[in-house]
């Protein structure tokens, strides 16, 4: 684990930290070079480095609490998370619903819970964890953009199912697979979560290169068997490739047991972060009898307020990572066809910031146009996407679903 000092994240914060590659205040603050060489080693050997501190205190509680206001105000799912929401990162920018006679203390309680969730937002775009990724893990210089590709909010309590061992499929990471991006998954515990109690995220230590890897991608029908040009439908996807993202135990009894031999669950703490390659197997750990009197125990002590394992996870890609070929269920290419195999900083000039920059800086005018996304053009390809999901993610059993699992 590398825990960060308040001094390597205020310098990794510092505008000097996008000034060049390998900057020196981040390079100084960290000991120099040769241990910024040494993590990334580690990560590109492990496919994974389990990071605490990069979150300040302050920004960290605000966060959690918008967290909890979440799970707070949702309905139980009673599947594999009690409190699933994804795009927080846009939530800020949608104005709660104001008809005439509404309720004042309703529609002020609706804009206080907007306003809080503008934390998701700093976290995923201005908080060190994108600059950690993008000065220490990948030495990104300032003329390479980094952005935010999907990001959700996700509590675990005392449900019967859990994801099992998977990458994230076209639901959660719409890329081409062929491209050579270095795509990074940022999860992040807003609770103590140790594994004595489940609930965490578990991970296969560098399976991202197992000589494995290639069977198991065709089990769980991962984007890494799709054709060059993707496909053309959702019928010819259904037929050659159905996701069953979450479905390894089921459809490959064998394959599972030989991921599970090399599983590592860390011991989380509020605020740590655990940053994965997108290519790396990781699963869902169940809550087991002790996370549930845990649960317990703190529902006991917060009156009011109900109790789950909170995470919140942000999936970061280059600009020039391309989205998938083909049939897609991404907002831009269900509103505009042409945008399949187009660049994220494409789409992101010509359509709207579907996917917000963070590196070398947030775009200020990217920021304009978030509005316009949450209040038009998300709830227009919902439309479009509801006709497709039912098809595609309906379970061969009980229940399948599209990359939830973290």
């Amino acid at each position: 684990m590398i825990e960060i000092s308040p001094e390597q994240r205020a310098a990794l914060l510092s505008p000097t930290a996008t000034a060049s590659v390998g900057s020196p205040s981040v390079a100084d603050a960290f000991g120099g070079p040769q241990v910024l060489t040494k993590i990334r080693e580690k990560f590109e050997a492990e496919g994974y480095v389990h990071v605490r501190g990069l979150l300040g205190s302050e920004l960290l509680t605000g966060l959690e609490e918008a967290a909890q206001n979440s799970v707070d105000k949702s309905e139980a799912r009673g599947f594999s998370f009690r409190t699933m929401e994804f795009g927080p990162v846009f939530a800020a920018a949608r104005p709660p619903s104001r008809s005439p006679g509404a309720d004042e203390k309703k529609y002020h309680e609706g804009s206080s819970s907007l306003e809080s969730k503008q934390y998701f937002r700093e976290v995923a775009l201005s908080s060190a964890v994108p600059r950690f990724i993008a000065a220490v893990l990948l030495d990104l210089p300032p003329s390479t953009s980094l952005r935010v590709l999907k990001d959700a909010f996700l509590a675990k309590a005392e449900e019967d199912q859990h994801c099992g061992w998977h990458v994230d499929d076209l639901g959660f990471w719409p890329c081409k697979a062929a491209d050579p991006s270095p795509g990074i998954n940022a999860w992040i515990a807003l609770d103590d979560i140790p594994a004595a109690t489940g609930g965490g995220m578990a991970v296969s230590p560098g399976s991202h290169k197992a000589e494995w890897r290639w069977e198991a991608y065709k089990i769980i029908g991962s984007t890494q068997t799709y054709p060059e040009g993707g496909f053309q439908s959702v019928e010819e996807m259904m037929e050659n490739a159905r996701p069953q993202t979450c479905n390894m135990i089921e459809e490959g009894a064998e394959m599972n047991a030989t991921i599970e031999a090399t599983k590592v669950l860390p011991d989380y703490r509020r605020g740590d972060v655990l940053l994965c390659k997108r290519w790396l197997f990781h699963r869902s750990e169940p809550v087991n009898k002790a996370g549930q009197q845990h649960l317990r125990d703190m529902e006991s002590a917060r009156p009011g307020r109900t109790a789950a394992f909170k995470r919140y996870s942000v999936r970061y890609e280059l600009g020039s990572s391309r989205l998938l070929e083909g049939f897609s269920l991404e907002a831009p290419v269900l509103l505009n066809p042409e945008n399949a195999g187009q660049t994220l900083d494409r789409v992101c000039a010509e359509e709207g910031p579907f996917y917000p920059r963070c590196w070398p800086a947030v775009d200020v005018q990217e920021m304009d146009g978030i509005k316009d996304l949450a209040e038009n053009k998300f709830p227009a390809a919902d439309k479009i996407k509801s006709k497709f999901v039912g098809k595609l993610f309906a379970p061969k059993r009980k229940e399948n679903q599209s990359t939830m699992g973290n």
